[in-house]
């Protein structure tokens, strides 16, 4: 049976020399340029909701991971675009308000009764 090459280490080493890895990933993306630090983050938001959502159902729950995972990456850019310069403030705000009118959509949609209740 093949191992990671991290198993053969007790826990507290496993998570050290993944957090120090994580570290450099982290901070060598931040100083390599903004379009790194965009995609290193980027990646982490997609994997953070997945893990979220993975526990969510861990707990009978069901969210809508597609769209839920879709809401936080839109907000990401818009807000990593928006602090960078590449949008304008205006379009900032309209992005919130059409993102909670596709989002009330998405719910309307998937459980019509409840809203009407």
């Amino acid at each position: 049976m093949m191992k990671s090459a991290l198993s053969r280490y007790n826990d507290l080493t496993q998570r050290f020399v993944t957090g120090a890895f994580g570290a450099v990933v982290i901070i060598g993306s931040v100083i390599y340029g903004e379009w790194t630090y965009f995609a290193v983050f980027l990646l982490i938001c997609i994997m953070t909701q997945l893990e979220f959502y993975r526990l969510l159902r861990l707990d009978d729950m069901l969210p809508l991971v597609s769209w839920g995972t879709f809401s936080g990456v839109t907000i990401f850019i818009i807000v990593f675009l928006e602090q960078n310069l590449l949008i304008k403030n205006k379009y900032y705000f309209l992005s919130f308000i059409l993102h909670f009118l596709s989002n009330f959509i998405v719910v309307l949609m998937t459980n019509p009764l409840q809203i009407l209740d």
